[in-house]
């Protein structure tokens, strides 16, 4: 059931697809830890950064293997509306394959998505709730995100996995929580998923400098 989910997704063709339209995906620069601002959301974690600038994510499953060291392309993907709200959630390339909203910025503990520079449409993170997908409400004009809810993991290790050279996404400062799970015709990432959501894959979410 969850062939069509782990997305092989004809991996290789949706990645350079992606990783073409803007640059591959290169290692993160170095993060001067001694100088960073920790938000609450990071919970005084020695690794841990709040402000991180235009990056993407991908996910990389931890229970059944990956076709490359930074896994699957994601993008911020639709999800209806509410009391004339637009919702944005994190979704797979392969499931929604269109970069509207392709430049994500971590500060203060929120993330601000962003399309082609101008401004125009922005969509701002709100706080995540257990059982559900992280998600945005696209703002005109632009409104601050909910501040300290997401940090950046950085692997302090010099015989980390390739993988590690990437930072991870976390929520207070939880990395080990995140699932993708299909969610009608997309399949989008859920932050601690019920028992009850059939199809789940845990993944970690890697940061990818752009």
């Amino acid at each position: 059931m969850f062939s069509s989910l782990r997305i092989s997704f004809i991996a290789s063709v949706a990645f350079t697809t992606f990783t073409t339209t803007f640059a591959a995906p290169t290692i993160a620069p170095a993060i001067e830890l001694d100088n960073r601002d920790v938000s609450a959301a990071c919970g005084g974690l020695p690794n841990a950064v709040s402000d991180y600038v235009n990056f993407t994510l991908t996910a990389l499953y931890k229970n059944i293997p990956n076709d490359n060291i930074t896994g699957i392309p994601l993008v911020v993907g639709q999800a209806g509306a509410i009391s004339g709200e637009e919702l944005k959630v994190f979704s797979t390339f392969a499931s929604y394959p269109f970069l509207d909203l392709f430049q994500l910025h971590l500060a203060k503990g929120g993330i601000t998505a962003t399309g082609n520079g101008t401004g125009e449409t922005t969509a701002t993170s709100r706080t995540v709730v257990a059982g559900s997908e992280p998600h945005f409400v696209v703002t005109t004009p632009e409104e601050p995100p909910a501040e300290d809810v997401y940090c950046a993991l950085v692997s302090t290790s010099a015989n980390g996995s390739p993988n590690s050279q990437f930072p991870r996404l976390a929520i207070r400062p939880d990395s080990d929580s995140f699932s993708l799970c299909p969610d009608g015709s997309q399949v989008n990432v859920f932050y601690k998923p019920s028992e009850s959501q059939e199809g789940c894959e845990p993944v970690d979410l890697l940061m990818i400098s752009l």
